[in-house]
């Protein structure tokens, strides 16, 4: 079963980037030949803020996460495709949060939160930040920051 490792660049070559990837990179044997696939991430922060936010507000109005995220690109614009059904029927592919380039998913995270707060929650902005700050260990704007 093939395994992916989530590694650091460092000057002296890569390390194991979180508790679970150096387990695992433990049980490999010093000298062992292995195969990794290296792809760049994103902004991790930035999507568990989102997914933090969508959870939070998804809870407060009876919806599910994936439907209300859904719902969140769908209205902000970010489209992937509109299929024209034969009945009439308009469906729109929402874009995937996760494919985004770093500057598009900011974007898309603060037109988001203004919609969420706008429209779907009686809550500030800075409180609704405030309320995901909480649990995450991190900031908005450190989140923001992130490449």
């Amino acid at each position: 079963m093939p395994i992916e490792l989530l590694l650091e660049r460092r000057p002296f070559g890569l390390i194991a980037a979180t508790a679970a990837d150096r387990d695992i990179l433990a049980k490999i044997p010093i000298g062992k030949l292995v195969r990794a696939r290296i792809t760049r991430t994103q902004s991790q922060k930035m999507l568990r803020f989102y997914w933090r936010v969508v959870e939070l507000v998804a809870k407060g109005i009876g919806m599910s996460k994936t439907g209300l995220s859904q719902e969140l690109l769908i209205r902000t614009g970010y489209v992937e495709s509109v299929i024209f059904h034969v009945s009439g029927a308009v469906h729109r592919i929402p874009l995937s949060i996760a494919e985004m380039e770093s500057e598009e998913r900011k974007e898309y995270v603060d037109a988001a939160v203004e919609l969420i707060c706008r429209e779907y929650i009686n809550l500030k902005r800075n409180a609704l930040i405030h309320e995901a700050e909480q649990t995450l260990g991190f900031t908005y704007e450190q989140a923001k920051q992130e490449k």
